[in-house]
């Protein structure tokens, strides 16, 4: 119990430390060592915008009819799909250690446990929604909202809140604008 309590102290002391972020800077990455009985526990979190937007140069009707083909490229089984508003995604995936054949951890960063990354190890929990805004008759605006959470499989502990590295939003915007372009 005294361990999940530290850990949770550690997790919430990561996310308070972000501060502002400076344009361009990139990410800035939070390291925080607690000593247990068990031995040291790291914790990095890389606080960050859970959404991204990116450009297509081409039309919202073309980018959104090749969106759902993006997502099932990513092994994503799509449960939301708003038409009126051009978004789709899935909330509150199960997923574990690897996301369309990628390691999570190329995407999310939940900290590490015994040197491995959470990511890799722990059930995730993926809220994954991508809306698809025009901006002109030939150019459309993707926003991608990343959602996770790991907890450790058999664990009563609290789940621990996951960043985007940013990784999977540009992996969406390659797979869209490659198949837009064809």
């Amino acid at each position: 119990m005294r361990l999940h309590y530290l850990m949770a102290c550690a997790v919430l002391a990561g996310c308070a430390s972000g501060g502002a972020s400076v344009p361009g800077a990139g990410p800035r990455e939070v390291t925080t060592r607690v000593e247990t009985a068990e031995g040291p526990v790291d914790f990095r979190m890389v606080p960050s915008d859970p959404s991204a937007a990116f450009t297509i140069e081409a039309p919202p009707d073309s980018t959104w009819r090749v969106l759902a083909l993006v997502y099932d490229q990513l092994k994503l089984h799509v449960t939301t799909l708003d038409t009126e508003n051009r978004r789709l995604g899935v909330e509150n995936a199960r997923i574990l250690r690897r996301l369309g054949g990628t390691r999570l951890s190329k995407y999310l960063s939940c900290g590490e446990r015994l040197g491995q990354p959470v990511a890799e190890t722990d059930e995730i929990r993926l809220t994954l929604l991508t809306q698809v805004v025009p901006d002109g008759p030939n150019r459309s605006t993707l926003h991608t909202l990343v959602n996770a959470t790991a907890k450790q499989t058999g664990s009563g502990g609290a789940p621990i809140q996951c960043a985007t590295t940013g990784i999977l939003e540009q992996e969406i915007v390659k797979l869209v604008r490659s198949r837009t372009a064809q």
